[in-house]
């Protein structure tokens, strides 16, 4: 079985309301669905960061559970493999900035490899 890697441009697709894109290198929103493509294991092209408002979302990281609850911050790099199991009355904002757009803006982000390996290890 073969992993599936969601990109901006597959995001964008999927027809997201209430997104702010820039071509395929940056998503804003504050409108989250979760579609099919998160029920399974999966792996985002980007930087994903979520700010939880309110309710509460189960997620699995790198085989790890995790419960963001209101007032919650995670970052997703990525390598890692991400599923989300339930979500109950979730809004958050959430921002997504494409690799590609990473490296054309020169950022490598795993210079900065203690906080690298510390958002690898501690997402939340």
């Amino acid at each position: 079985m073969q992993l599936n890697t969601i990109s901006i441009a597959k995001f964008k697709q999927e027809g997201l309301k209430a997104a702010t894109c820039f071509n395929d290198d940056l998503i804003i929103t504050n409108h989250i669905e979760f579609a099919e493509q998160f029920k399974y294991p999966c792996r985002i092209d980007g930087i994903t960061i979520l700010v939880c408002l309110d309710g509460e979302i189960d997620i699995s990281m790198n085989l790890k559970e995790y419960k963001i609850k209101e007032n919650c911050i995670i970052v997703n790099v990525p390598e890692n493999i991400i599923q989300i199991e339930r979500a109950t009355n979730f809004e958050a904002y959430a921002m997504v900035i494409s690799s590609a757009y990473l490296k054309e803006m020169q950022i490598d982000i795993k210079q900065k490899l203690d906080s690298y390996m510390n958002l690898k290890e501690q997402p939340l």
